[in-house]
């Protein structure tokens, strides 16, 4: 990817929280010699509530991020 691109990653998995699954993330895109910038964090529509009872329904998530170098 060029620098300045634009990388969008997506999880549905409720095994790796919010917070899990940016740093992984963030890992990747070092081990890959790159920095990454987080532009926007998204989750579920309103289509897709989340039961504050049940925390598995959070599991839609999902980070866009664009690369220097």
């Amino acid at each position: 990817m060029a620098p300045g691109g634009y990388l969008g990653l997506c999880s549905c998995s409720h095994a790796a929280d919010l917070s899990a699954f940016r740093n992984a993330s963030a890992r990747g895109i070092g081990r890959g010699g790159r920095r990454g910038q987080i532009l926007h964090t998204g989750f579920a529509g309103p289509d897709h509530p989340v039961l504050p009872q049940l925390a598995e329904g959070g599991y839609l998530k999902s980070l866009f991020f664009r690369l220097d170098g």
